[in-house]
């Protein structure tokens, strides 16, 4: 028989191994794009390599052109439950990214969360998601005609990804099934 207290400890440490497991970056191994490149090393990888220097001459900071509807996006390569997105904004010229929304996209691109926000984070935006977001893509877009210019972009969730549908497989496998059958066939 496990007493009370020994119970209240396992407890704790379950928790504490969740919170671990939704400490990583999810935008670290993503694949980041932009509508637009001001300059070359103001790429749109800058704001998932894992630097928050929000100075622009450190050559870690995106800048697009002055596009209308500006957008960065990071594709996660998978598809994850996602609870928070940070949004580093650079340190000088803040108004630039002001009037914006950010939005998580599944892996066909449809719109599963978005949010629209008027004033310019300075430094930072802190996004808590409503629980079960599940997105492969993180997008920035501004709603009017600027630059856009992040310093980084930090989106959290379980490491793992969700995995796919029970039919996905079963459909998977019977498509193999018959791509056999007919090779079998033919011989």
């Amino acid at each position: 028989m496990i007493k009370k207290g020994y119970l209240v400890v396992i407890g704790v440490f379950l928790i504490a191994l969740t919170s671990i497991a939704h400490a990583d970056n999810l935008a670290l191994n993503g694949i980041a794009t932009q509508s637009s490149d001001y300059r070359w090393y103001y790429g749109a990888a800058n704001a998932i390599d894992g630097n928050v220097n929000r100075n622009i001459s450190s050559w870690s900071v995106t800048h697009t052109n002055c596009d209308y509807q500006a957008w960065w996006m990071v594709d996660l390569r998978a598809t994850y439950h996602i609870n928070e997105i940070v949004i580093w904004n650079r340190d000088a010229n803040i108004e630039r990214l002001s009037d914006f929304n950010v939005s998580v996209l599944d892996s066909q691109s449809d719109i599963v969360w978005q949010s629209n926000y008027l004033l310019p984070p300075d430094p930072f935006l802190d996004i808590i998601l409503p629980g079960n977001i599940t997105g492969e893509f993180v997008k920035v877009r501004l709603n009017g005609t600027n630059y856009l210019s992040l310093a980084e972009v930090q989106v959290y969730g379980n490491t793992s990804p969700v995995p796919l549908p029970p039919s996905v497989w079963l459909f998977g496998s019977g498509l193999v099934g018959l791509i056999g059958l007919r090779r079998f066939r033919r011989s």
